[in-house]
């Protein structure tokens, strides 16, 4: 079973292009890539550079608006991937020669009931935005929230609905399986309109702890009783 790469790009081709260079040497997976008006031109880029290859696809998103919106962007690539599974990535997140051998012999068997995550660390803090899930469970829960805005906190909001919804077997990979590419906070605000990653990121995470007891009815500390939960909350405290 060979899953599909889904990724985003508005302003971060620079990045993408070593990241795909890794997808493609490291991995023989397809590769969905969605070009959310991005200033840089990923689109065309991705046509003109990749065009002899097979395993690259691309959409062009013309959402009409300056800011970024990468649930919005993800949900698009989704409805472009054929296969029932896929892994998510941002734009600046290589992997290494490492990373298919560890994942091929963990997708099966018994693939269809696991969710894959980098794993909570120091080490991992910039990958927070991995996540490998079936795409039919990703569309029982109605895929990322587009109406999470700003940065942070929509990749934790939306595997917690996948935990809470499937119980899937979680599977942390190791965190030298990738190589995430530095760099600073402007970067990753640029097209937000709020440019405090912090504020932004702890008003993202109030709304999803509050979708969270809305739609289970059970408190947030009850919720952190689980190891698995508390692990992802301590990660996303320290964006």
């Amino acid at each position: 079973m060979i899953p599909t790469i889904i990724t985003s790009s508005k302003g971060r081709l620079e990045h993408l292009k070593q990241s795909i260079e890794s997808w493609l040497a490291f991995t023989p997976c397809k590769i969905v890539v969605v070009d959310y008006d991005c200033p840089d031109g990923t689109h065309s880029w991705v046509l003109r550079e990749l065009s002899g290859s097979r395993r690259v696809d691309t959409i062009a998103l013309k959402p009409g608006e300056h800011t970024f919106n990468k649930g919005r962007a993800l949900n698009a690539g989704v409805r472009q991937c054929m296969n029932r599974f896929a892994f998510f990535f941002d734009a600046d997140t290589r992997v290494t020669a490492d990373f298919w051998p560890w994942i091929q012999v963990r997708l099966a068997p018994g693939f269809d009931h696991k969710m894959f995550l980098a794993e909570p660390s120091a080490e991992a803090v910039d990958l927070t935005g991995v996540l490998g899930i079936r795409l039919d469970h990703f569309a029982a829960v109605g895929g990322y929230d587009e109406s999470m805005l700003g940065w942070g906190s929509e990749d934790l909001d939306l595997r917690l609905r996948l935990f809470v919804a499937w119980k899937p077997e979680t599977v942390f990979m190791p965190a030298g399986l990738f190589s995430p590419i530095a760099h600073d906070d402007a970067l990753r605000t640029r097209f937000y309109d709020e440019k405090d990653k912090l504020q932004s990121h702890q008003r993202n995470l109030q709304r999803l702890v509050n979708k969270l007891e809305a739609s289970t009815g059970v408190g947030i500390a009850d919720h952190l009783k689980d190891p698995l939960i508390q692990s992802l909350f301590s990660c996303a405290r320290k964006p």
